[in-house]
């Protein structure tokens, strides 16, 4: 919280008084607001205190780690949530990897087939 100052007329700068209901104002507009941006992070109003939101989020970020993770692309413990993005651009790299190896797969498995049966047509 920055302190407010009073300036008198040489320019001097005073410190003005803070009052107890003063940081308590200011402390629950901290406490609401947090709790409003944990309630935008979670896309729904969790029903209880600023732990059970906390917990909340938390929860939700293991279950997102564990389905990632359930892809096959792990993530370290302790990575921070603003990294998953990365993990998640793992996955589709992943899928589409598999895509074209199974194309691949698929297609000269094709020309093989055309291939024998060119070859056993003329015979």
């Amino acid at each position: 919280m920055a302190t407010q100052v009073e300036v008198d007329e040489q320019g001097r700068e005073y410190p003005l008084r803070v009052t107890g209901q003063d940081i308590a104002d200011f402390v629950i507009e901290a406490v609401t607001s947090g709790i409003n941006k944990i309630n935008e992070l979670n896309g729904e109003d969790i029903p209880g205190n600023l732990s059970d939101k906390l917990e909340k989020l938390i929860e939700t970020k293991e279950r997102i780690t564990g389905a990632i993770g359930d892809t096959g692309v792990p993530i370290p413990e302790g990575t921070p949530f603003a990294q998953y993005p990365q993990y998640i651009l793992e996955i589709s790299n992943l899928v589409t990897g598999s895509l074209v190896i199974d194309a691949n797969y698929y297609a000269d498995t094709l020309l093989n087939i055309l291939e024998v049966e060119e070859i056993g047509g003329q015979g």
